[in-house]
């Protein structure tokens, strides 16, 4: 603006109008016709005035004629001169307003190119603003986020799509209403009041959850992050907030807690609860009593009637139990293992307690297609009596428990301190065990097998044995240990390796048996019949001389598995013998159904055979039964010649016994043809 009134001015002062340089020729031509005038007029007069002689005047004319020329000739220069240089200074000082004029117009189209750059820019900020805005609206109202914008009287000022996508409300009805009125349910605690009074600390609310209620009724919750700011137009104070819909996660994580500390069979709190439950009493020092319970032969459902039938019973158990006894808390453990939590009462209620749930677990529970009776040991502590860490309770209910199934079973018993030295022990012997596997510290005896008609020996039975030193206890003792630590696989496995040894060094120019003993946990296991096989395939012995003995207890865990590792074994060519018979209610039973080879008459039966009458005639039931099915019969523990000739008149076909020979360590065998050498 200025520089245009600077040459408008210019302009102005150097109009061409009156100035001297336009009437400068008249100027010059007037002055010389006055000066010729008068010269003409006055010059004879003043010739004649001077000389007074008229002669000498005309005389002077041509004198006169030429000073007339020089002085008006000098006359016209001065004045020319004078003329030029008021048009040379003019000339100089318009070109010099010219030069003034050039700079201006060049300052102009500078300055005018300098307006048509920042023009453009300024074209490209507001269409660079207007692409920020409709890239901050798309933002705005495509986010996945809600926005509500609402001053400090809670009145919603702006919304964007998300909110009217999730809460069904258009933004020009939400609009100037209160977000907690619209939006909240009755019972939620947290107004815009409260949500400004926590803004006032920070300025900033973050992860801060509330439910929400959508116009359809449908109910959210929600996950906000607030922030106090001001219009940056009035300074006004606002509050802006962004909420994330977290309903399904919220749902996922009830399922997630749900299936965390809920057991998906019975609805039952599980460990993970019991063990915060138990924690919580403690931390509280709340006395109380802890009962664990445990099914006796629970498998043996499962194993003949199948899984489903038993977790129906379990199922109806909990849900029966848990009812009939409100006042405790229930959960299970595992399995067929469940816990309960009591408030600490006397001995005279707890032992009214065991007897209702022992007659409510004894009932008979129909079950689809059969009726049960199962039966329950429970193992008791009290806190804090008897232990004050929930380790150390668990582990007293633990021993309890298993005391309660030792002592028979379907029954309960209280933890006593004694338990735990007992466990010890059994810790000691473990280790021990260990020990006698990693180094070979065990031994194998065998103790002859004789046929009656010849008392010839046709087998040995192989035995195991330690040094006392080693073990203080009987074999049947170690075994029943090894049982419960889990070792007993362990040490058929090395009886079988080393038996195995035995015979391929000693015994392969006989045709003798060896029987070997295997437990219920070896028979269960998948593994066993390769394991065999493969030691057949490297010593290269004939299948036809190993027999395996079982006992009628190992065959109750999930007898069906059991039948198929007999079948597999027995079509590797090996024997199978059923040792201890008569001692298990079920003998006949496994008669029908397993294959077996050799019968072995417990030792308990052969006792009574000379002077008790029934004694004998079980005895010899038993050896006819047993002809029948095609099955041998070996009398076990035959300690006297009556009992060996009472046995063969029988019809038994084998004896082994005190009567017969010993067990006896390897090299002892010589007599029976066994090779001992290098």
């Amino acid at each position: 603006m200025r520089d245009d009134h600077n040459l408008r001015t210019l302009l102005t002062n150097y109009q061409f109008k009156e100035t001297p340089i336009k009437n400068n020729p008249w100027r010059i031509v007037l002055i010389y016709g006055i000066v010729g005038c008068l010269w003409i007029l006055f010059s004879d007069m003043l010739l004649l005035y001077i000389f007074k002689k008229p002669e000498l005047v005309l005389g002077l004319q041509t004198i006169k004629g030429w000073f007339y020329v020089f002085s008006t000739s000098l006359l016209l220069y001065f004045l020319v001169k004078f003329g030029y240089s008021e048009i040379f200074n003019l000339t100089k000082a318009l070109y010099e307003k010219n030069e003034e004029l050039v700079s201006f117009s060049e300052e102009l189209i500078a300055k005018d190119d300098e307006l048509n750059e920042k023009i453009i820019k300024l074209n490209e900020t507001m269409n660079h603003l207007e692409d920020q805005k409709r890239y901050k609206d798309e933002i705005f109202n495509t986010t996945s986020t809600v926005v509500m914008i609402w001053n400090l009287n809670g009145e919603l000022i702006e919304t964007n799509n998300r909110f009217t996508e999730l809460f069904k409300f258009e933004s020009r009805e939400a609009v100037g209403l209160k977000w907690d009125e619209l939006l909240l349910e009755e019972k939620e605690g947290h107004t815009s009041n409260e949500v400004l009074r926590k803004l006032e600390l920070d300025n900033k609310l973050e992860r801060y959850e509330n439910h929400m209620i959508a116009k359809d009724g449908k109910r959210f919750c929600m996950l906000w992050n607030k922030k106090r700011i001001q219009d940056p137009n009035t300074g006004v104070p606002m509050v802006v907030s962004f909420g994330v819909d977290i309903t399904e996660e919220k749902t996922k994580e009830a399922k997630i807690i749900e299936l965390a500390y809920k057991d998906r069979l019975t609805g039952l709190g599980n460990r993970v609860m019991f063990e915060q439950e138990v924690e919580n009493r403690i931390e509280n020092q709340k006395d109380f009593v802890l009962y664990y319970l445990d099914f006796d032969n629970f498998k043996n459902l499962n194993d003949i009637y199948g899984h489903e039938l038993g977790d129906t019973f379990l199922k109806a158990f909990a849900h029966k139990v848990s009812d009939e006894f409100s006042d405790m808390d229930m959960y299970r453990w595992c399995g067929d293992e469940f816990l309960m939590i009591g408030n600490q009462v006397n001995n005279e209620d707890i032992k009214y307690r065991m007897s209702e749930l022992m007659s409510l677990t004894g009932q008979k529970w129909h079950l689809d297609h059969m009726d049960y009776y199962p039966s329950i040991s429970v193992g008791i502590t009290e806190y804090p009596k008897d232990g004050v860490s929930l380790g150390e309770l668990l582990m007293n209910a633990d021993m309890a428990l298993h005391k309660a199934k030792r002592n028979g079973k379907d029954n309960y018993v209280y933890y006593r301190k004694e338990f735990r030295s007992e466990v010890e022990q059994i810790t000691q012997v473990e280790n021990r065990i260990q020990k006698a596997i990693e180094e070979s510290l065990f031994r194998l005896h065998f103790q002859p097998i004789y046929q009656l008609d010849n008392l010839g020996v046709i087998g040995f039975e192989v035995l195991l044995r330690f040094d006392t030193e080693l073990f203080n206890m009987t074999t049947g003792e170690l075994i029943a240990i090894a049982e419960q630590t889990g070792q007993i696989s362990a040490i058929d496995r090395w009886v079988v390796n080393r038996s195995f040894e035995y015979i391929k060094s000693h015994m392969m120019q006989t045709e003798h048996i060896v029987a070997i003993n295997l437990s219920s946990k070896s028979l269960s296991s998948n593994t066993i019949v390769e394991y065999i096989n493969t030691l057949l395939v490297e010593t290269g012995i004939n299948p036809g001389r190993i027999e395996i003995e079982l006992t009628e207890y190992s065959l109750i865990d999930n007898f069906k598995n059991t039948l198929s590792i007999i079948n597999s074994l027995k079509n590797l060519g090996i024997k199978i013998s059923l040792d201890d018979f008569g001692t298990q209610y079920s003998s006949l039973n496994y008669l029908s159904k397993i294959p077996f080879d050799t019968l072995k008459i417990d030792k308990s039966y052969i006792d009574q055979i000379v002077n008790n009458t029934s004694e004998r005639i079980i005895v010899e039931e038993i050896i006819n039964l047993s002809n029948k099915l095609g099955v041998q019969t070996i009398a076990e523990g035959v300690e006297s010649k009556e009992q060996l000739g009472l046995l063969t008149r029988m019809g038994c076909q084998f004896a082994q016994g005190y009567h017969l020979d010993r067990p006896m360590a390897v090299e002892h065998l010589t007599p029976y043809g066994v090779h001992i050498g290098g």
